[in-house]
């Protein structure tokens, strides 16, 4: 089961769990998905540093590292 934005679990097809569990290797084997992993992992490290010292609140936190998914998610589907 999956949940949706509402935190309701939804039924996922049966090609919809072979995709997520079983992803197809030539996804992987990108170079551009490479760098945005890094890109995103790089961006993640920053904000969690500026929240641990304080430089930022938790919501503004959450809001950008939310963001930052949006947009990683948004470019390798």
């Amino acid at each position: 089961m999956k949940k949706n934005n509402n935190g309701n679990y939804i039924n996922l097809s049966s090609q919809d769990f072979k995709d997520y569990h079983y992803p197809s290797p030539e996804k992987f084997n990108s170079p551009s998905l490479h760098r945005d992993l890094q890109s995103f992992s790089q961006q993640v490290i920053y904000l969690s540093a500026l929240h641990t010292n304080g430089k930022i609140s938790t919501s503004v936190a959450y809001f950008k590292l939310d963001r930052l998914w949006q947009s990683l998610n948004s470019v390798n589907n």
